[in-house]
């Protein structure tokens, strides 16, 4: 059993700094925690993750998977949230994990609670808090059922430093034959940000 599954994003060359603070969530959390990456040709991606205090950097590594097609990538973030019997998927919020995470979600079956800036604690259960009202109100919030998903708020937690012993890679086998194909990658379009100079 792993008791909470991070999401990682990447941009296929290394990883989105951002993600990583979902990693002192799931430290806050308590229990074991794994880095789940999702792709194709992730050796160096994974290779820079297994430094974070996770029991274990699990891969899926697939042509099937090279585009972050979010049908596909929300069967395999179910499906590895089963097969580890893990009671909590988080990632930091971006759009990415906002299109991804939900569809796990309903998958699963599970409640999810979206821009965490915080947990509290008390007699053993655990609530979140969480920005409302365009972010003028903060509400405090909990869950029921044996899963949860969760984005949290980049800025509310802090970059985990790359300083505990190396843990293992597990790849995580699929059947690309078996994943959705509701959607095509047509193209991809980044816009450049940059600030004006006055």
């Amino acid at each position: 059993m792993i008791e909470t599954l991070v999401l990682i994003e990447h941009d296929r060359r290394c990883v989105k700094r951002s993600s990583l603070h979902g990693i002192t969530l799931a430290r806050q959390l308590g229990g074991d925690y794994a880095l789940l990456v999702l792709g194709e040709g992730l050796d160096e991606i994974a290779a820079s993750l297994v430094s974070y205090g996770a029991s274990a950097v699990i891969v899926a590594d697939d042509p099937a998977l090279a585009e972050p097609l979010a049908d596909r990538y929300a069967t395999v973030i179910a499906e590895a949230a089963r097969k580890h019997d893990s009671r909590t998927v988080l990632g930091t919020s971006s759009t990415f994990s906002k299109d991804v995470l939900p569809r796990a979600a309903a998958l699963l079956d599970a409640p999810m609670v979206t821009d965490v800036l915080a947990i509290e604690k008390e007699n053993g259960s655990t609530s979140y808090r969480r920005p409302v009202n365009a972010g003028s109100m903060v509400a405090t919030v909990k869950l029921e059922g044996d899963r949860c998903i969760l984005t949290a708020r980049a800025t509310a937690f802090e970059e985990p430093a790359a300083d505990a012993p190396a843990c293992p890679i597990e790849r995580f086998e699929l059947d690309a034959a078996l994943l959705p194909n509701g959607m095509e990658f047509i193209t991809r379009e980044e816009r450049k940000i940059g600030r004006a100079h006055v």
